[in-house]
Formats: structure tokens, sequence, C-alpha cells
């Protein structure tokens, strides 16, 4: 896969709801020339929601909005507790080339904890299958829409907007690495999701990140691409709809967006 630059939004004001954003976003799409896909209720697959004729993709909006924070650190505690237990042994037995994860105890014992194969799959079992029951449901509703609309050459793309899930906000290139390991998942020799050739991860006011170089919490947009024969298709069609939302957010806020431009990549899996 490859990526884009990502951009990281700031000095954009007001506030937009949560529970207005997907209409807000539907309105964006059709101001920036896209189609509303409606459900029919005799399909027993549900639709995806755009279709951008001009650029023929057919994109879904899916909007993380349950913050899974507590949980998913509660398990992943539960590992490291395990790690922790038997690190004696770990270490005895690391492989040189694994990376060691550095801890101190409450009493301020320092110690490391090998970042091997094991340690990294039981960590990926918690934070995989929210992601793929995501990209699951995606594949299939832009599987649907390319045949209900008979497009069948239409690229497919997932939009996925962090509103409410600080979990993922932290490092929105992790996110994006795990999702690229769900969509280049492979099954029979193929691509098991193969009707997504893209994603945008973004936020707006609810979510932001740090970035490092400006030293603010900023809301981002991470685009990236599937490789193969889509990435320029895709690729331009992601500065367009970047450039678009940009506007849009302009003229709705009344203030001038300002972009970071960060070098980030999608890493093979």
């Amino acid at each position: 896969v490859s990526a884009s630059k990502s951009t990281i939004l700031g000095n954009s004001k007001g506030i937009m709801p949560k529970t207005r954003f997907e209409a807000v976003f539907r309105e964006f799409v059709k101001d920036f020339g896209g189609e509303i896909v409606p459900e029919e209720p005799e399909d027993s697959q549900r639709s995806a929601d755009y279709f951008f004729r001009r650029h023929n993709v057919v994109a879904e909006l899916k909007c993380l909005v349950v913050d899974q924070t507590a949980n998913t650190l509660n398990r992943l505690n539960a590992i490291l507790d395990q790690r922790l237990a038997a690190r004696a042994t770990l270490t005895e037995d690391r492989d040189p080339d694994d990376i060691l994860l550095p801890f101190t105890t409450a009493d301020g014992e320092k110690f490391t904890i090998p970042f091997d194969k094991s340690f990294q799959q039981a960590c990926d079992d918690v934070l995989l299958p929210p992601i793929e029951n995501i990209i699951r449901a995606t594949n299939q509703q832009i599987r649907a829409t390319k045949e209900r609309l008979s497009i069948p050459s239409a690229h497919g793309v997932v939009l996925i907007f962090n509103e409410g899930n600080p979990l993922h906000a932290a490092a929105p290139q992790h996110f994006a690495m795990l999702a690229g390991k769900v969509i280049q998942k492979p099954q029979s020799g193929e691509r098991r999701f193969p009707h997504i050739q893209g994603m945008v991860y973004f936020s707006f006011e609810t979510i932001k990140t740090f970035d490092e170089q400006t030293e603010k919490y900023m809301p981002f947009w991470f685009p990236v691409q599937v490789r193969g024969d889509a990435v320029e298709d895709i690729k331009g069609f992601q500065d367009d709809l970047k450039l678009g939302w940009y506007q849009y957010v302009e003229k709705m806020t009344g203030a001038p967006v300002i972009t970071h431009h960060r070098e980030t990549g999608w890493p093979d899996t």
C-alpha cells in the first residue's frame, strides 16, 4: 500500500455537535457534486452512502462514536500483566532483533519487555476486530452499490470519521496501519476486501491529535491507498475531496483553514 501526505487541520473555529456530523457531511457531499445513494427497501444489503460520479468512486462514511479507551486499555493491561509475570523467561529467550518496550513499576524499578511477534499478535487480537467489522461492512456495502448501480469499474473508498473515540486519536498513522492490515488481508490468493481501494481517516472539532511540530492539538486528515492500478485515481479523488471539505469548513465556520503537511506511510503488512 502507499500513502499520501497526512494533513493536520488547524485554526478552524466553531463547534459541530456530534449528532449533526453525518447531516453536515451529507450537505458537503452534495455541494461537492457527489450523489447520495438512497437505500432501497426491497434490497437485503445496505448501500454505501455516496457516489462521486466524476471520480468514479463509491464511498461509505463510518463514524467512530464510542470511546473504547477504558475497555481496550483493560484488555491490553491484562496482556501486559501476563508478560510481566514471564519477563525473566522472555528476556532470556528473546530474539536479539526484538524491540524492547521500557516500563517503570510503581516503586521506580525500570525494566524492559520484548515486543515480539506473540506480544504484537496479542495486542492485534484486541485492536483489530472492531476495525475489521467496519471494513467488512464497508466492503459489502460498496460491492452491493456497484452491482445495484451497474458501475463495476468504480473504485471503493471508506471514509472513517473519528467523532468520539480518543483511543485512535493519539496516533492516526497507527490506526491507518491497523486498517491496512485488515484491508490487505489475503484470502485464497486475493484480498479479502477487494472492493476497497482507499481510505480517509479524519476528524474535526471533537477529536484532535497532538502535532509535535506545531505543539498544538489539531484535527487530522489521513489519506491512504491500496497499491495497484487505482492508486493515482484514488489520490486524485482524495486530494479533491480534501480541498472541497476544507473550503466547505471555511464557509461553514467563517474562519480560514490552515493545513500542516506531514510525510507519512502505510507500511506493507
